[in-house]
């Protein structure tokens, strides 16, 4: 890997952990009032694209989760059961891509919405307390022009009832969900940005890079 590939995790890194600063106070203002309270737990993920994959590949998107200011793998992901999770998703994938179409709606979140800000609005004016964000929305679905990933988990909250957020290229996501009781989930993106024909080999079937499980307990 060259000296460029290799810093670039580094500085993602660095620029989650300043920009999530501000934009935490933010998205705990936006109306999410479920999220008050102590049994809550917040995820941080990353999407990244320069991921050296092999040879024959080259560089993949993965996900990764953010944990005490590292990115470390998203293959096992663990949360708390009966919480409400409040997700954070900072991608920082620039190309779109071309998902199911019940994949461009937010499912199983509160209210079965997200909230999305820009590169641009998270390079708004800061102030005291905290970046102002100008031109962030909540949103119950994402056009298909601007998706670059999904976190998905089919049927996580039994009943068929998936837990679906998608991503929009270069983007910050938040939204929150309430978690049930234990058992493991996989999740899975499913917007086909692998290799191959159908997009479906490469970082799509390899765990810890857009797919793996989530595991209550």
């Amino acid at each position: 890997m060259d000296k460029d590939n290799w810093l670039f995790p580094v500085i993602a890194t660095l620029l989650v952990i300043i920009v999530g600063a501000g934009v935490g106070y933010v998205l705990e203002n936006i109306g999410h009032s479920q999220a008050s309270g102590s049994n809550e737990y917040h995820l941080n993920l990353v999407i990244t694209t320069n991921n050296y994959y092999n040879a024959s590949v080259g560089y993949q998107p993965a996900y990764f989760v953010l944990s005490g200011g590292k990115l470390v793998s998203s293959e096992n992901i663990t949360l708390p059961s009966n919480t409400l999770i409040m997700v954070t998703i900072f991608c920082f994938d620039a190309g779109n891509g071309t998902p199911a179409p019940q994949f461009l709606k937010v499912a199983g979140t509160i209210g079965n919405q997200e909230f999305i800000i820009n590169n641009t609005n998270v390079n708004s004016t800061g102030t005291g307390s905290g970046i102002n964000v100008v031109g962030g929305k909540e949103v119950s679905s994402v056009n298909q022009s601007v998706v670059a990933h999904t976190f998905t988990i089919i049927n996580f909250f039994g009943s068929g009832s998936d837990l679906n957020i998608p991503v929009p290229e270069s983007s910050v996501v938040q939204a929150s969900f309430n978690t049930g009781s234990s058992g493991t989930f996989a999740w899975q993106c499913e917007v086909p940005c692998g290799t191959g024909s159908s997009g479906w080999d490469g970082s799509m079937a390899s765990a810890g890079w857009m797919q793996g499980n989530v595991i209550v307990s």
